[in-house]
């Protein structure tokens, strides 16, 4: 794919709602309060990688820092 609508295309044609039900049935989702370092956050309608108190997110400026309580949903990764 090379844009956000091929991509969504694409993930549906795999039986996907969306990048995060990819992630959903990927990887086990653990309680907000077992995120550790490394596993994926769901902030909003995006991903993200937790980051000590703090996690990873893309923006359009680039990478940046989001606080812990933007997470709606995290999953373990091992």
């Amino acid at each position: 794919y090379d844009d956000l609508l091929s991509g969504t295309k694409l993930l549906r044609r795999s039986g996907y709602q969306d990048h995060i039900d990819l992630v959903a049935h990927t990887f086990e989702e653990v309680p907000f309060a077992f995120a550790q370092e490394g596993d994926i956050a769901v902030v909003g309608d995006a991903l993200g990688i937790v980051q000590g108190t703090a996690v990873y997110v893309l923006r359009d400026e680039g990478i940046g820092l989001m606080s812990m309580s933007s997470i709606t949903r995290v999953f373990r990764v091992e």
